[in-house]
C-alpha cells in the first residue's frame, strides 16, 4: 500500500486539547513521487505542512523538493500568522 494516514490527540496546559493529523502517499505520479501533509489544531493554533519529493530530479541521485507551511497562532499577549 503506497498511501498513509495517522490521527492523534494531545493537551496541552496552553493549548488545551487538540488534534493531530497526517497524510502520505508514495507513489503519486508512479515514479516513487511523495505527497504527503501534516496538520495540527488546538483551540489556540492552528498549523499544517504540506511537501513534494521527486527522486533524480533533475539528474540522478539528486532529489527534487517543494515544501509549504501555513499557521496561526492565537495566544493572550499576541497573535501570529506564519506562511512559507
Amino acid at each position: 500500500n503506497h498511501q498513509k494516514i495517522s490521527l492523534g490527540a494531545f493537551y496541552g496546559t496552553v493549548d488545551g486539547p487538540g488534534f493531530t493529523f497526517a497524510w502520505t502517499h508514495r507513489n503519486i505520479g508512479g515514479m516513487g513521487d511523495v505527497l504527503s501533509g501534516k496538520g495540527d489544531m488546538s483551540k489556540r493554533f492552528i498549523a499544517g505542512n504540506i511537501t513534494y519529493k521527486k527522486p533524480n530530479f533533475p539528474l540522478l541521485k539528486q532529489t527534487y523538493r517543494a515544501f509549504g507551511e501555513l499557521s496561526r497562532e492565537n495566544i493572550h499577549a499576541y497573535l501570529s500568522f506564519v506562511y512559507r
